[in-house]
């Protein structure tokens, strides 16, 4: 036991973790200085035009793979990825770019997105459409609806001919949408504020006309010098003076008596009292309507309509990068390192070991078994090893011999299987060849024989490793 565990100390101070490079992209050039990696997640940084005022960088991945099975794929299809500006927006950096799969072609499309100024003379014209729309709900049935829109983003492509505008402005959505639903919901009181003076109005007058029935009502307020056209409001606009001179109508009139008798019967003083209720109600609403109309002229003057939605509009720098790269091949062959021990009582000895382990599906060592279902972990954590081997504790046992595999090579063939319970390491149990001498000194002749081993290693990914695997384990 004692043995397994330096086997096992070896194997984790030998091992060094290799963090994932961000994947450089010259956009000069439009192309990737690396393939891309698979199974793992992965960033892409590059540098951007500098001649561009860039406010938002964003890319799509697609497989580029006729009759994609787009289960297979669905890690990158459609994905939108979010990318991020750095060093004064002339850097980019897309964090955590999607899982691709190996030995596939893909399409990187970077949209890239610009502001830009509109003429004031662009927004007025704008404003205008907006306010007016926003101020009538009949403007939002379908038809003229869409007319709207579309007069507003004819508009916009009048100052941008030679760019694709990102979407489409819509008076009720993105950058419009909380605008629109606050100035319709106040533009909408308001006019139904203008609708009740005006029923108030009339309210009025009906109330008057009724009690102007009363002949010696009107003759007694023609004895004023008055006549009966300076009650009624004919101009939807309820006066300061006007509403004098109906407190003071309805005052006197319902007191009015003739021969100690009160002139006016009790429905008529009912419509009397209702011109003053009337009155009260105008005055309630007037006072509404004027804050209404307030927050209108603020609404239209808003520096979040003028700045922030008008003013800079985003629009799509097209074709400035539109590229296919394909993933990193599969490497079925890794490289490990390790050591070995066998506990028995003939055979005790360590052996320290190179190999390579051939897998049954593409392995990428920084990938997370975790990650995986059930089929495709245990297909990327089982796999063959086959390498060379030397004997520490065997040097002082003159009847192993090392089985020369490659002429002078004095080291010992290993095979068997390995499993990587985690994405770091491997379990191996493999079979080390070697010839033993014959217990007779005399005689010259060696048997081959097969010593099984457990072995604990990190495995190493093969591209990249110069040398000889001898060298590696001398």
């Amino acid at each position: 036991m004692p043995k397994l565990l330096l086997g096992i100390l070896f194997s984790l101070f030998s091992f060094t973790a290799i963090a994932q490079n961000p994947v450089r992209l010259d956009f000069s050039t439009e192309s990737f200085l690396d393939k891309l990696p698979f199974d793992v997640s992965f960033d892409i940084s590059g540098s951007l035009p500098k001649d561009l005022d860039i406010k938002g960088i964003s890319l799509i991945c697609v497989p580029k793979v006729p009759n994609a099975d787009l289960n297979y794929f669905k890690s990158c299809q459609k994905s939108n990825i979010t990318c991020y500006l750095k060093s004064e927006k002339k850097e980019f950096l897309c964090k955590d770019v999607r899982p691709l799969r190996p030995n596939t072609v893909y399409n990187f499309k970077f949209n890239i997105e610009e502001k830009k100024a509109l003429p004031d003379q662009s927004i007025q014209v704008i404003k205008n459409i907006i306010f007016k729309a926003l101020e009538d709900p009949r403007n939002f049935d379908s038809s003229k609806y869409k007319a709207t829109n579309i007069a507003i983003n004819n508009e916009i492509r009048k100052c941008f001919p030679n760019v694709r505008l990102i979407g489409e402005l819509e008076v009720f959505s993105g950058e419009l949408e909380d605008f629109s639903n606050t100035y319709m919901t106040v533009s909408n009181e308001s006019n139904i504020y203008k609708d009740f003076l005006k029923n108030k109005i009339k309210n009025i007058n009906d109330n008057l006309t009724y009690v102007l029935k009363n002949d010696l009502i009107i003759e007694s307020f023609i004895k004023d010098g008055k006549t009966e056209k300076d009650l009624k409001i004919n101009d939807n606009q309820l006066t300061t003076e006007k509403i004098s001179l109906l407190r003071e109508f309805v005052k006197e009139f319902k007191n009015l008596k003739k021969d100690n008798k009160i002139l006016l019967n009790e429905t008529e003083i009912n419509y009397l009292d209702g011109v003053n209720s009337a009155i009260d109600a105008y005055l309630e609403f007037e006072i509404a309507k004027e804050k209404n109309e307030k927050i209108i002229v603020e609404l239209k003057n808003s520096p979040l309509l003028l700045k922030e939605i008008l003013i800079l509009k985003i629009i799509d720098i097209t074709g400035l990068a539109d590229i296919d790269i394909e993933t990193e091949n599969s490497p079925y062959l890794t490289y490990e390192s390790g050591i070995g021990a066998r506990f028995s009582s003939n055979f005790n000895n360590l052996i320290r070991y190179g190999a390579v382990n051939i897998s049954f599906y593409p392995i990428n060592p920084k990938a997370k078994l975790d990650d995986f279902k059930l089929k495709p972990r245990l297909l990327k954590s089982l796999s063959l090893q086959v390498g060379l081997s030397k004997f520490l504790l065997s040097d002082d046992n003159p009847r192993i011999v090392p089985y020369k595999l490659f002429g002078d090579i004095e080291r010992n063939l290993i095979f068997g299987f390995g499993f990587r319970p985690h994405r770091l390491f491997r379990i191996n149990y493999s079979g080390v060849l070697y010839r033993l001498k014959d217990k007779n000194p005399i005689l010259s002749n060696t048997d081959l024989k097969v010593v099984p081993y457990l072995n604990f290693s990190v495995s190493i990914p093969l591209k990249g490793i110069s040398g000889k695997i001898t060298g590696l384990i001398n």
